[in-house]
């Protein structure tokens, strides 16, 4: 356990994710606003999860007391005890606002998508200058120790990581704060139903867990392909004079080409596995 903690320290520690504490204290505001689009998010699925609940059990109650009594809220027992509706007329205005909600919910989710792409596009170009900087301040001899694709690719994937990175945080957030709400709502509905539910999520959970050593070894994979692509296009071009000269060109043509089949069966391979999660969650 102690071997785990210190592991994760080292890994917060490390330049790429001080490289991203950076960039993320750089643009604070826009995480507050994603924060709260969350959160409020959550608080609309909440309502109109409950008001489809109690309209639900308003269709077997006679008399609006009679659903009063049973809810046993007190925002919405003193609706119904002021406006002393039908039945049914409660179960139209409860599912009416409750798509009222869900409209609104959309509305927030479409704002914290806008805010996260906004974050994105500031880390990545961002990361990228900050790369690149620090490649123009290394010495000629220090960089002519690395071939020019990989310098290339590094810059470049630097942004991507840190993109990535950004997405999986927010939809970490998300999802942690959507169970949490769900949890306290299944809860509120009925015992049986949250222990039914506690050892669904325990079994998603076991599954998820058992795909991450299969998920990294093919991302290992994939990032491994793409430096040498990068890498066999940079220098063929860079070296074309010679390629003509020598009459290679088929080779490093047919060179490229199973490299690419490599990365293209890597890429197919990790769509298996990288999309098999969100299926097993929902």
């Amino acid at each position: 356990m102690n071997k785990s903690i210190k592991k994760v320290f080292r890994l917060l520690s490390s330049p790429a994710y001080r490289l991203i504490f950076e960039t993320i204290k750089a643009n604070h505001l826009l995480i507050y606003a994603n924060i709260g689009t969350n959160l409020i998010s959550v608080l609309l699925e909440g309502g109109s999860i409950g008001l489809v609940y109690i309209a639900t059990s308003s269709l077997t109650s006679a008399s609006s007391q009679a659903i009063a009594d049973k809810i046993n809220l007190p925002l919405i027992t003193n609706l119904l005890e002021k406006f002393q509706l039908a039945p049914l007329n409660i179960f139209l205005s409860l599912v009416l606002i409750a798509v009222i909600l869900q409209c609104l919910q959309s509305i927030f989710n479409y704002f914290n998508k806008v805010v996260t792409a906004q974050i994105s596009a500031k880390a990545q170009t961002s990361v990228t200058q900050k790369v690149f900087e620090r490649i123009m301040t290394l010495s000629y001899s220090c960089v002519s120790s690395y071939k020019v694709g990989d310098l290339v690719m590094y810059a470049n994937d630097a942004a991507l990581a840190v993109d990535r990175q950004i997405e999986e945080v927010n939809s970490l957030i998300i999802n942690t704060v959507f169970s949490v709400a769900y949890v306290l709502i299944v809860i509120k509905l009925s015992a049986l139903l949250s222990i039914a539910a506690a050892i669904i999520v325990l079994i998603a959970a076991l599954l998820q867990y058992s795909l991450v050593p299969r998920l990294r070894a093919v991302a290992a994979r994939v990032t491994h392909h793409q430096v040498e692509i990068a890498k066999d296009i940079t220098e063929s071009i860079q070296g074309l004079h010679l390629i003509h000269v020598y009459g290679t060109q088929q080779k490093t043509i047919q060179k490229v080409r199973s490299v690419l089949q490599s990365y293209q069966k890597n890429l197919i391979e990790r769509s298996f596995v990288y999309y098999l999660s969100e299926p097993i969650l929902d």
